[in-house]
Formats: structure tokens, C-alpha cells, sequence
């Protein structure tokens, strides 16, 4: 590998490296979302959070199982 490709890789990782969330932040994020499905979903266990770069971005995933969906209205 020539040194110019490694040193082009290195900052990539590092940027990567600084990107990621924090565990604080994962954890807001995790309790954000599980809230958000308890609000419109009579959820069964545990809420599924995982993120993952992707590309230029992030893949977010969120996952849980929905015992029924709540009634609920739109604002106008």
C-alpha cells in the first residue's frame, strides 16, 4: 500500500472514529425512540437500536414487537 493511501485510510477511520455516538448519546437516542413507540404502539419487550455507517451517512434501525397499534388522531 503506498503511503499516500494510508495515510488517505487513517483519516477516513479517524473521521469515522469522531462521527460515532457517544454511549450518553446512544442511550438518549435508544430512550427517545422507545418512548416514541410506546406512544402510538402497546409494545412486547424490548426495543431493538442499532446504527451503523453507511456510505456517507448512518443506517439507523429500530426494531420492536407491536402487541396493537393505539388509537390516536392527527394534529390539524
Amino acid at each position: 500500500m503506498k503511503l499516500t493511501e494510508t495515510k488517505e485510510r487513517l483519516a477516513s477511520m479517524l473521521a469515522e472514529n469522531r462521527d460515532d455516538m457517544n454511549a450518553a448519546t446512544k442511550e438518549a437516542a435508544y430512550k427517545e425512540f422507545s418512548r416514541v413507540a410506546k406512544e402510538y404502539f402497546e409494545t412486547d419487550g424490548e426495543l431493538g437500536f442499532q446504527i451503523a455507517h453507511a456510505g456517507s451517512g448512518y443506517k439507523i434501525t429500530v426494531n420492536f414487537r407491536a402487541l396493537r397499534v393505539k388509537n390516536f388522531t392527527t394534529l390539524k
